[in-house]
């Protein structure tokens, strides 16, 4: 029931922005499965005796806490890589041998700080890491709400490498704090948990940024051609009527090209102000003493 649950969710969010979301008969078949199918796996969950999930990953506060900000950092966070492919080959032009080169230091970022993330977490309480890397992520999506087309590539790794290195600072302590007060034999079934949260939430986050983007872009494109006007004086100084018929090509380009800057400005402001309300959510772990801390290092050095 559970893989049939996510199996819908994945076809619904993978063809809805093909097909016009719920105005099409298919997706709305998805959605009624997604329901049907959760439904009846939360009454098998509530009523069997052999149940898939034990109920007692629910009762630890640090696993609840986990898999929800995992699956809304995911949403976030790791929507962004979606947008900047077609950002930077579509938009700026860069062959993919270059777009790769550009989004390179985003991983070079996350691998410097999980190499540094299990020390710092010996010194300092791992719920302000995880609020330092929400931090930083959050300020390279805020540079980034000021892209423009003509954005250059020192400002692109700039950007990048910040969301890297806060990603790296995220994702390791709150793998190790979802895990460090969960009984050894519920380990198993939490990472699965775990890892489908995660999965989902990038899952989610991708379709709906792709379809603010594609919706931002027509609306913007239709407020924009109706501003366009030609002056007369313009009309009169071109020499043929081969030019005359040129100028709505290279009016429409224009003004798609404007319409794109803006709906990627606008997602990254949205991403930007759900990273700054994801902070408090640190604070739903549970405040770890020190052989807590000293246990979260260690799951830190064997995810690492």
């Amino acid at each position: 029931l559970l893989a049939l649950a996510v199996a819908a969710l994945q076809m619904l969010l993978d063809r809805g922005e093909q097909t016009d979301w719920f105005e099409a008969l298919e997706i709305q078949f998805y959605a009624i499965t997604v329901i049907l199918a959760l439904y009846l796996f939360t009454v098998h969950m509530l009523t069997s005796r052999n149940r898939f999930l034990d109920p007692a990953l629910f009762r630890d506060r640090n696993f609840v806490s986990g898999t929800l900000f995992i699956f809304i950092v995911g949403m976030v966070l790791l929507s962004t890589m979606a947008l900047m492919p077609p950002f930077l080959q579509q938009w700026k032009g860069y062959p993919v041998i270059t777009t790769g080169l550009i989004l390179m230091p985003r991983g070079i970022g996350s691998m410097l700080t999980m190499m540094l993330v299990s020390r710092l977490m010996k010194i300092i309480d791992p719920r302000l890491v995880i609020l330092a890397g929400l931090g930083l992520a959050g300020l390279a999506l805020h540079l980034m709400a000021g892209f423009t087309l003509e954005v250059s590539q020192r400002d692109l790794i700039i950007t990048g490498f910040l969301q890297g290195a806060g990603l790296g600072l995220v994702f390791v302590p709150v793998s190790a704090l979802t895990y460090v007060t969960l009984a050894p034999h519920l380990r198993g079934d939490g990472t699965a948990l775990f890892s489908l949260m995660r999965n989902l939430g990038s899952s989610i986050g991708v379709s709906v940024v792709m379809a603010l983007l594609s919706r931002n872009m027509w609306i913007n494109q239709q407020q924009l051609g109706e501003r366009i006007q030609v002056p007369q004086e313009l009309l009169e100084t071109l020499p043929s009527t081969t030019e005359l018929l040129g100028l709505p090509a290279r009016a429409l380009f224009e003004v798609t090209r404007q319409a794109a800057e803006i709906a990627y400005i606008n997602n990254f402001e949205l991403l930007t102000w759900v990273s700054i309300a994801a902070m408090p959510m640190v604070f739903l772990f549970s405040r770890p003493d020190r052989s807590c801390t000293d246990a979260i290092a260690g799951e830190t050095v064997s995810h690492r």
